[in-house]
């Protein structure tokens, strides 16, 4: 699998952060990421490209059709979840890892 940084979510997320748009600080991701429905309802009522924008990762051996293209979530298509970005700090590849850590810096600073 070949990830790399996803700008438009990484650009989106940054935009959240600026614009001090809603930002969950503490929460488990694992109980709060969205479940197949959710990202099912989303899809229905949005672009493939809006799905996109909720993650900081592309897997580029994955079609631009299919919704596995998008890996590393930064939020449950609602607000940021502080949660979100430390998984993929944690598993992220190292281009994730320094996006989530430049949006952590934005979160301090604000």
């Amino acid at each position: 699998m070949a990830i790399k940084l996803n700008k438009a979510g990484f650009e989106r997320a940054k935009k959240v952060i600026t614009n001090g748009l809603e930002i969950i600080h503490q929460s488990n991701w694992e109980a709060e990421k969205p479940t197949d429905n959710d990202k099912d309802l989303f899809i229905e009522t949005h672009t493939l490209n809006e799905y996109g924008e909720w993650f900081l990762g592309i897997n580029t051996d994955a079609g631009t059709e299919d919704l596995s293209r998008y890996v590393y979530p930064w939020g449950d298509f609602k607000v940021l979840h502080v949660s979100a970005l430390k998984s993929a700090e944690q598993k992220g590849t190292e281009e994730i890892k320094q996006a989530a850590r430049s949006l952590f810096g934005m979160i301090k600073k604000k």
